[in-house]
């Protein structure tokens, strides 16, 4: 365990300025990320919606779900917290509902709504302070 400290430390002095790098490096990607947002929410968008209009095929069964998961996976990861706690939601409603083996009821379909909403509204808020 000492040994790996130590190892650690030696590569943080070679390059002390390193942090600064990786800061970079995240604020670039996540701005990439930020510009990719409103795709993945229409995205997930349009298959709730065929959902909930009546497509229930085994993959549109699935495919919220799994765009719900990426979404939350990935804006967890670019920090867009509020982002990723309501796909989270989303994807919880989902699995729920998948596991009983029924589609999702209107209480189910509320929550998905108001967590939707949250996505839509902090997607709209991080374009707006890009284009700022």
């Amino acid at each position: 365990m000492k040994d790996r400290l130590d190892r650690t430390r030696d590569m943080t002095d070679v390059n002390e300025d390193a942090p600064d790098e990786v800061d970079a490096v995240m604020a670039t990607l996540r701005a990439e990320y930020a510009e990719r947002l409103p795709e993945l929410v229409t995205e997930l968008r349009v298959a709730l919606e065929a959902l909930r209009n009546g497509d229930i095929t085994e993959q549109a069964v699935r495919t919220p779900r799994v765009l719900a998961h990426r979404l939350y996976g990935t804006a967890g990861s670019y920090e867009f917290d509020r982002i990723s706690e309501a796909a989270s939601a989303i994807e919880t409603q989902l699995l729920s509902c998948e596991n009983a083996g029924k589609l999702p009821d209107d209480a189910a379909w509320q929550e998905i709504a108001r967590a939707l909403h949250v996505i839509e509204a902090e997607v709209a808020a991080a374009m707006e302070t890009k284009r700022s």
